[in-house]
């Protein structure tokens, strides 16, 4: 890691000085697509520095708002973000980044969820048991915007997720809601009464915030909190929830902890879940994402095919770090998904030609699931290679999904990879052969490869698999099982071998601004003047939580506004001189909306 370097300045007649080198920021991930919901790193390796950035394409100065700890933004809106480090007066070169924001897709047992790119659920296939959130459990299938129990459609969505035969979404700030099938407690609102509108999660009592992801498995339910604790509800059976039970039903939000550790201390410094069937799949930051991080991955739950990469099939009720092998623990994973019986990871490392986003996998080998070239049966427990020929890995790849009997992977190109059972067509290339190895989804035509793709789901039950897709203008498609109308078109019982457009929405959101206009009052010492912040947001309800004032690169007002003119900041007593001043706007989601720097003066 790269800290402090220190450049001499020589010059005639005098001893030399030292100025300090301050280290770029850290923006591990790439410009390019971006889900809705997600949050990007910035750090700096150089100690004490500083971080300011701007979200209007304009390089940083010293009047700009700093990064928030514990240096992760939220965001909105298609947006470039341009970041800049001080220590004292020296300053960093600038890191930029641009992001288009991007909905995100779910695939279930039979129904599928989908957010858009502004926050709107949707969800088509199986309604029985309320899975739909369409205010009915009534058999059948639809295809819908999903609804709260208040009848009131869901808008602001920034994480959703399809189980077995239930979904969850995360809201706002993070508020956790639940509908579907709750026999075991898995909507988390502490009874068992099956939900046709969304409910909220509780811990028992209250309503459960402060959540950035969801993800749903079979009988249970799980989110990752801010602060990198995963919570989980449901069935207990097999030791799925990772509170160390394994019987009987919990209701409501609990801690999952660990154990490979005294005390089973709560799980922690989670960034990503995302839940098999009957287990939990968890992932610590990469190395590319915070300084420092080491990409481990812990898992819990059912084990009976060796899905938790422990070396054994033996259940776990605790979280443990996953092994590559007896000694060494699992590192530098980018991505992960859990599927049926068997778990996928990306790994990246900076340096290693062998490790540049491959997939690696364990659990159920059959069918030709875990890429390794072996179709045949049989229960692998330690991480293997995807490849796409014998001794050729995969590589390249930016996420993965794991189904109930086949495996699908993005790559750096917006392309889709597929293998394992293709009984349904599930691997999208227009036959019904299983695949042991690694190969491109085709178009629609069959002409040339899927391309365009920021999102992918694998779902099903046994092999009746099937797999959804977005592309980066938001169209929608489906291949594989269609028998109860998961792909979003009428239900048939023949696989479906190249990707369809259901009939669903190709969202394209507006951009939300924020602008500031300082009013000066008082134009000579001691100054006044008034700041009027004004907000349009993109968003269905066109509200907004909270918002900052930044004045010369410091923070002088926080506010929530209630009226008009709470949008309104009176400064007072100012001294002669020059002032910047900016506004940041938090929307429901957290997200922010960064105004352009208005200057004035006071004589």
């Amino acid at each position: 890691m790269q800290l402090l370097r220190y450049l001499p300045i020589l010059a005639v007649g005098c001893s030399s000085v030292s100025a300090i080198v301050v280290d770029a920021p850290v923006m591990p991930a790439a410009s390019g697509p971006l889900k809705r919901g997600g949050g990007i790193f910035i750090s700096c390796p150089t100690p004490g520095a500083t971080i300011r950035y701007t979200m209007n394409g304009v390089d940083p100065t010293l009047n700009d708002p700093v990064v928030p700890a514990p240096g992760v933004l939220y965001f909105g809106d298609d947006v470039t973000i341009k970041t800049k480090a001080w220590v004292g007066s020296d300053v960093s070169p600038t890191t930029t980044r641009t992001f288009t924001i991007t909905g995100d897709i779910s695939a279930g047992r039979l129904h599928t969820v989908m957010m858009d790119a502004v926050g709107n659920a949707y969800a088509w296939g199986a309604q029985n048991d309320g899975r739909l959130a369409n205010l009915t459990t009534a058999s059948g299938t639809a295809v819908t915007i999903m609804s709260y129990a208040s009848t009131n459609f869901v808008r602001d969505a920034r994480s959703i997720s399809a189980g077995q035969d239930h979904s969850l979404f995360a809201e706002g700030i993070g508020t956790l809601f639940g509908v579907g099938n709750n026999s075991n407690g898995q909507v988390g609102d502490n009874t068992t009464t099956t939900r046709s509108g969304f409910v909220n999660v509780t811990d028992g009592v209250s309503p459960v915030g402060g959540c950035e992801a969801v993800s749903a498995g079979t009988d249970f339910s799980g989110a990752l909190s801010y602060g990198g604790n995963v919570y989980t509800w449901g069935t207990e059976t097999g030791g799925r929830l990772g509170n160390g039970a394994i019987l009987g039903n919990q209701k409501y939000a609990g801690l999952v902890t660990r154990g490979d550790v005294g005390g089973a201390p709560a799980l922690a410094d989670v960034v990503e879940i995302e839940f098999g069937a009957g287990f939990g799949v968890a992932r610590q930051a990469h190395a590319d994402e915070l300084i420092g991080g080491t990409g481990k991955v812990y898992t819990w739950g059912h084990n009976n095919n060796g899905q938790l990469g422990l070396g054994n099939t033996t259940n776990r009720s605790r979280a443990y770090p996953v092994m590559l092998n007896s000694t060494t623990e699992l590192t530098d994973v980018t991505a992960i998904s859990g599927g049926q019986n068997h778990t996928a990871v990306v790994r990246w490392k900076t340096g290693d030609p062998n490790m540049q986003g491959t997939v690696w996998s364990f659990g159920e080998r059959a069918g030709g699931r875990l890429g390794n070239n072996v179709t045949t049966g049989g229960n692998v427990t330690y991480p293997v290679q995807a490849e796409i020929a014998v001794g050729v890995p995969l590589q390249h790849i930016v996420a993965v999904s794991a189904g109930a009997s086949h495996t699908l992977a993005l790559d750096n190109i917006g392309q889709v990879w597929s293998w394992g059972n293709n009984s349904k067509g599930q691997l999208g290339d227009n036959t019904t052969t299983n695949r042991g190895t690694a190969n491109r989804v085709r178009n629609t035509t069959h002409s040339a490869p899927l391309t365009g793709i920021v999102a992918i789901a694998a779902g099903g039950e046994g092999n009746d698999g099937y797999s959804i897709a977005i592309a980066d203008d938001g169209t929608v498609y489906g291949w594989g099982c269609n028998s109860h109308a998961q792909l979003g078109i009428p239900a048939t019982n023949s696989p479906i071998g190249l990707p369809v457009v259901p009939s669903v929405w190709n969202p394209a959101p507006e951009l939300s601004t924020v602008t500031t206009t300082p009013n000066v009052t008082t134009g000579t010492a001691p100054g006044a003047a008034t700041v009027a912040v004004t907000r349009t947001m993109a968003y269905q309800d066109g509200s907004a939580m909270k918002f900052e004032l930044w004045v010369n690169g410091t923070l002088h007002t926080t506010r929530t506004p209630t009226v008009p003119a709470d949008w309104n900041v009176n400064l007072s007593g100012l001294a002669a001189g020059n002032y910047v001043v900016v506004a940041v706007v938090y929307d429901l989601h957290d997200n922010m909306i960064h105004s352009n720097q208005q200057g004035f003066t006071i004589n």
